[in-house]
């Protein structure tokens, strides 16, 4: 099996999360509409320096909000740097700006060591060859073989002009496909079972296994869906700092779930 005779398909799309800007436009109009019952939209844009309509068609959800819109916004509304930038990172997760993954994708995509494989492509030492992914991840040759050209299928990976394999970088998600729903619970499961054998044999050193349980309303779990996002945004800009050396591939496994049936 030899690296050249994966085929040569020209790139798709593939996959990420939600968004908070829109939510908080949109609860903003409404305390202002609280404090005064005559209080336009048409007022809310003009103090944004936004258009009308234009702003009309983001809080339905129907325009894709741009960083220009966020920057006419932090001038309106004399933000800080650090909160205009917490605003441009936000609109970078907006669903408007993905392109859905089309379903026979999402079919493909069901295995734990598709994206391991995509993040070892950023690794010092990555060696382009079945035979020592099928090694570095745990998996049997025939599968890294079988996933390679899973992912030049879907487009997740391409050759450049040289010949060689690389990720693909391009905005797309899965939101709103019930069958990527089943394939993500698959996954999962499979990222578990990993987890789980991680706490008997890689040393304490070597992970970091934390948790939290908590009684807590339920009403709250969207904002708390907010709060992990955002952590995990903050921690994947940490570990992609600039000169990181990348050595390995790592998962961060987050799961708030009910333990009590009241």
């Amino acid at each position: 099996m030899k690296n050249t005779d994966l085929p040569k398909i020209p790139p798709a799309k593939v996959f990420f999360p939600e968004i908070d800007l829109r939510g908080w436009l949109r609860d903003e109009l409404a305390v202002r509409q609280t404090r005064n019952k005559k209080y336009s939209l048409r007022a809310f844009a003009k103090s944004l320096g936004l258009s009308h309509a234009g702003l009309s068609e983001m809080l339905a959800g129907k325009r894709r909000i741009t960083t220009q819109n966020v920057n006419r916004i932090a001038r309106a509304l004399k933000w800080d740097a650090a909160t205009t930038a917490s605003a441009q990172a936000s609109v970078a997760f907006d669903p408007l700006n993905f392109t859905q993954v089309p379903q026979n994708q999402v079919d493909q995509l069901t295995e734990w060591y598709f994206n391991v494989i995509m993040e070892l492509f950023l690794v010092e030492g990555f060696q382009e060859d079945p035979a020592w992914i099928a090694k570095t991840v745990g998996i049997s040759e025939s599968e890294a073989f079988e996933a390679l050209q899973t992912l030049v299928r879907t487009g997740s990976l391409a050759r450049d002009r040289r010949g060689k394999l690389k990720v693909m970088d391009f905005k797309t998600t899965t939101i709103g496909n019930l069958r990527s729903a089943q394939v993500n619970r698959r996954i999962q499961k499979q990222f578990l079972a990993l987890q789980s054998r991680a706490l008997e044999e890689v040393p304490v050193e070597d992970q970091s296994s934390m948790a939290l349980t908590i009684a807590m309303d339920p009403a709250d779990l969207t904002e708390a869906r907010k709060i992990i996002l955002k952590a995990i945004k903050d921690l994947s800009k940490l570990l992609n700092h600039k000169g990181v050396r990348r050595r390995q591939v790592y998962r961060l496994q987050v799961g708030l779930f009910p333990l009590t049936r009241l």
